[in-house]
């Protein structure tokens, strides 16, 4: 009789643990695919999201991936106890807030690969709270001018799921193809403190350093949009004042700066193109093949993400043209090939037939040489190997492991459904 009694409580409590598991599960595709903005509000969902997380944690031990052919270039960052906690106190009290420039605090550290090592300073980088509100965050990394890591001055290590796992790195590969300009990146891993290796997406952050790698002149300007301090939430609308537009190199005057960014801020003006001379404009401040790749690339992507807080433009002093290198440009599932809400520019200027069919041909071209879009698959499926078990074994990511392959199953999906998208409607 008690052994009756123990399989069938045996039988119960198995249950109950899958039930939990299943509803575990189903909750955290909810969770995974909701808006951060609706997980943000008090609601049950966010109520039940962690608890729900930390149960499918226990099933993060059954996530393997085979190590990569070749491996990732493997850092170590030390920083004293003091000075990450002096980090930590600058940052935003607020849970959803964004990074101002007084929580952008550097301090000393060493940074130790293959061997050698040297001084650094750091600091915490992103906007959104997702790069520094956790135990894993997004960093800069600034070396000595007097001793370069493999040439470069700065480098930005952020999270990769803020870059899409491997999206971000096709975005660069196709940009390569398009002939455009792309900060050079790949995957590293990283200990700090002596931690468990963290994966890492990373970027040379932008200089002259990374105009010279690039066979760039040093001597010109990369401008972004910027906002007015600590109003970051502001950061939409300052880019139709050149006050609120920042340089990385400092190579022109304020003067010229401002009359190279005047020149394109009035190219998104509402009902710009309509404008008599909008076209030259337009031909006198940028490459149209150069121009009308930019724009292909992202169509590429899903056109998503793409906004003007999102642009990088570089002066060619040579041209005194602008060429855009393409930055975050992010990866989403098919959709209208009408300019992205938010990015004023492309809804000017591919208002005007002839940029969009230029557009329309460049992407017709692309897509009908199957070893394009073969290639595309090809090299996703690549960086997929490479990273998959770093990202599986990195403890400290927020995502669970089920989130993380369903995220890289997600991306492959998303590359292959804007092909099929964008040949169907090229038809």
């Amino acid at each position: 009789m008690r052994i009756r009694i123990y399989i069938v409580l045996s039988l119960l409590c198995l249950g109950i643990l899958l039930n939990g598991l299943v509803i575990g599960g189903m909750f955290s595709v909810i969770l995974e695919t909701t808006d951060a903005r609706v997980l943000s509000q008090e609601t049950v969902l966010r109520r039940f999201s962690q608890p729900v997380k930390n149960l499918i944690r226990l099933t993060d031990i059954f996530y393997r991936a085979p190590a990569p052919e070749k491996p990732l270039p493997a850092y170590a960052l030390k920083v004293d106890a003091e000075d990450l906690q002096e980090i930590e106190s600058a940052l935003p009290r607020e849970a959803k807030g964004f990074l101002t420039d007084d929580a952008k605090v550097w301090v000393p550290g060493t940074f130790t690969t293959e061997g050698r090592v040297y001084k650094v300073k750091i600091r915490v980088r992103g906007l959104g709270h997702n790069h520094w509100r956790y135990a894993k965050k997004s960093w800069r990394v600034k070396f000595a001018k007097d001793d370069l890591f493999r040439g470069m001055r700065e480098i930005t290590l952020i999270i990769p799921e803020d870059r899409e796992w491997t999206g971000e790195m096709l975005n660069v590969y196709r940009a390569a193809k398009f002939g455009l300009p792309h900060p050079p990146s790949r995957f590293i891993t990283m200990t700090l403190n002596g931690s468990a290796p963290m994966l890492y997406f990373e970027a040379e952050h932008w200089g002259k350093p990374m105009l010279e790698k690039l066979a760039l002149p040093g001597d010109s300007e990369i401008f972004k949009p910027d906002s007015p301090p600590g109003k970051y939430q502001e950061a939409y609308h300052a880019h139709y004042d050149s006050a609120y537009w920042r340089s990385y190199t400092d190579s022109l005057t304020p003067l010229e700066s401002s009359e190279v960014i005047d020149a394109f801020i009035s190219l998104l003006q509402d009902d710009a193109h309509l404008e008599e001379g909008f076209r030259e404009r337009v031909e006198t401040l940028f490459d149209l093949d150069q121009l009308t790749a930019w724009y292909a690339l992202s169509l590429l992507s899903g056109n998503h993400h793409a906004h003007i807080g999102n642009v990088r433009l570089y002066h060619d002093p040579s041209t005194g043209k602008i060429i855009p290198f393409p930055w975050d440009i992010s990866l989403a599932y098919p959709g209208p090939l009408e300019p992205v809400k938010g990015n004023e520019f492309w809804k000017q200027v591919f208002e005007i037939a002839k940029y969009k069919e230029r557009t329309i041909d460049i992407l017709r071209s692309y897509l009908d040489d199957k070893e394009n879009t073969e290639d595309d698959l090809r090299f996703i499926a690549s960086v997929r190997a490479q990273i998959e078990s770093a990202a599986y074994r990195d403890p400290y990511k927020l995502p669970t492991n089920a989130a993380v392959k369903r995220s890289l199953d997600q991306v492959e999906k998303r590359v292959q459904a804007n092909i099929d998208f964008l040949h169907n409607q090229l038809k």
